[in-house]
Formats: structure tokens, C-alpha cells, sequence
């Protein structure tokens, strides 16, 4: 049984490092779930496991690779259902990994208001047109900015649609300080867009539909569509910057 627990922990190991040095290095799946300053953190994680799983065979005579010198008991033959379970996160790293969140936790998350800005603290817009703009930005605009800078202004956003359960489709964003386990959603309104399909990344352009009074936690966070079209999935889709030029 003891080499069959050696086994199970030596393999749990190289797998469980293999899985993350896959995600973090060969691929750029862990954007999934961190933001990018964590890459190194998570690639010295898979190293440390990758150099335990290896100590562990040697220390333990490479059990994978050997039966064993006595002939097993009744008991010896497999590993705890238990021990083989530790086994399907990994797997499912591997295999299966997760999507990023999406238009599930969009829709049962309340939408986050910005943190507090004095007026002074915007500088004035651009005279793009269209005015591209973060979600954060735009909802910054809208309910911190007593000035009313983006009324009238043709703005360009850029996220995934969302439709809400009061009938209304929303275009939304999360936002993560370190990982997606402490996403914050934004949502913007989005009056007049017809047939989106939910979860589609699009970029949207149209006006700050005037609701509330700028400014103020009263104003309406959302837009007049006049055009919308659909764009590839960001590579890194919790950060949220304005959509690139075209």
C-alpha cells in the first residue's frame, strides 16, 4: 500500500506541475484566471512541483516504474478512491481547462460603481470620433464626472453582451485585482441594439443616453446604439482598456 500511496503522490506532483507549466507558459490559458503580473509566480509553482514530484520518485525508487519486491496484498493493488479523485482538477486543467467568466457571472453579479474621483481629477477628452473608451472609463465619465464631458460624444466600448432580466441587453466587462475570484462585473445598458447573441464580444458605438444628472450615482450608465460589430475575444479578457483604433 505504501508504494502505491508513493505513487499516486509522486505522479499527483509531476502532473499537477506539468498542468500548470502548460497553462502559464506554453499557452496563455492562465489569463483565464490571473491577471498577467502573476505569470512568474505561477511558473515558479510549477517548478517547485515539477522538482518535488522528481525528489519524490528518486527518494522513493521510481515506485511508478517497478512492481515492487514483495507480491502485493489484497489491500495493495490500487490507491484510495479518495487519493484518485486529487487526480480530476488536474486532468481537467489539462484537458478540459475552464472558460473564463462570462455572461453566467455577468448576469448574477451586481454591477460595481466605480471608485470616487473629484471632478478635477479628469482630464478632458479627446476629439476622436468615435471616442474609444474603457467600461471603466465610461462609467467614470458618467456617474463621477459632474461636468458632463461624454454627453453628446460618440463613444467606442468594447465588451461581451449580457442580456438582463428585465428585458434590456447589457454590454459587460469583469474586472479582477488579482485573480477571477474577486471579479467586479460593469455593465452598460445598451437601448435600441437588436439580436445580440449573449456572450458574443462586440465593440459598440453610440451616444451616453442623458439619465440622472452626470456626476451622480442618479445618472443611468448606459448607451444609444447606433452600430455594433462583432470582434474576436480579447487574449486577456479581464483587462479592461478602450477598444484599439482602426
Amino acid at each position: 500500500m505504501a508504494a502505491v500511496r508513493a505513487t499516486t503522490r509522486t505522479l499527483l506532483l509531476l502532473l499537477a506541475g506539468s498542468a500548470l507549466l502548460h497553462t502559464t507558459v506554453l499557452t496563455d490559458l492562465y489569463l483565464r484566471y490571473v491577471k498577467p503580473g502573476l505569470q512568474p509566480l505561477l511558473v515558479a509553482s510549477a517548478v517547485l512541483l515539477l522538482a518535488a514530484g522528481t525528489l519524490s520518485a528518486v527518494r522513493d525508487g521510481f515506485p511508478f516504474l517497478s512492481r515492487g519486491a514483495g507480491r502485493p496484498g489484497p489491500a495493495d493493488g490500487r490507491a484510495p478512491a479518495v487519493a484518485l479523485l486529487l487526480f480530476v482538477p488536474v486532468l481537467l486543467l489539462l484537458f478540459a481547462p475552464p472558460a473564463p467568466l462570462g455572461v453566467y457571472s455577468a448576469t448574477r453579479a451586481a454591477p460595481q460603481e466605480v471608485p470616487d474621483q473629484s471632478p478635477s481629477a479628469f482630464l478632458p477628452l479627446p476629439e476622436a470620433d468615435p471616442l474609444p473608451l474603457s467600461l471603466t472609463q465610461f462609467t467614470a465619465r458618467v456617474t463621477r464626472d459632474s461636468t458632463g464631458a461624454v454627453a453628446g460624444r460618440n463613444v467606442r466600448l468594447h465588451g461581451f453582451t449580457v442580456p438582463g432580466d428585465d428585458g434590456a441587453d447589457y454590454l459587460a466587462r469583469h474586472v479582477v485585482t488579482c485573480c477571477a475570484a474577486d471579479a467586479r462585473t460593469l455593465r452598460v445598458v445598451l437601448h435600441g441594439a437588436r439580436g445580440l447573441v449573449p456572450g458574443r464580444w462586440v465593440e459598440v458605438e453610440g451616444r451616453w443616453r442623458p439619465e440622472g444628472v452626470p456626476g451622480t450615482s442618479s445618472a443611468g450608465v448606459g448607451l444609444d446604439v447606433s452600430r455594433v460589430r462583432t470582434v474576436p475575444a480579447p487574449a486577456q479578457p479581464y483587462l479592461d482598456v478602450p477598444p484599439a483604433g482602426r
